[in-house]
């Protein structure tokens, strides 16, 4: 089924898209507590990167979760390998 075709349907049949009342006070219990607790898990890190990686990450902000996980999970090897990033 098409993406447009289901959103037609589910318009025009939204009772038939409601989940069971446990199903939804499951889902309801884990969302409840957002944003409040997004607050929380906020991090903040002051850093300095080379210029070009910089420049990237300004110009490809969603970029940085994936840099922050290669930082995060890089291993002896990686730190023996001293790359020039060309500043």
């Amino acid at each position: 089924m098409e993406v447009t075709r289901a959103l037609e349907l589910v318009r025009k049949y939204p009772e038939r898209t409601v989940a069971d009342s446990k199903i939804q006070a499951a889902v309801q219990t884990r969302i409840g507590k957002y944003p409040e607790k997004m607050l929380q898990n906020f991090h903040h890190s002051n850093l300095f990167l080379p210029v070009k990686v910089a420049r990237m990450l300004s110009l490809r902000p969603g970029l940085l979760s994936a840099a922050v996980r290669a930082f995060h999970d890089k291993d002896s090897i990686d730190m023996q390998v001293k790359g020039d990033c060309g500043d």
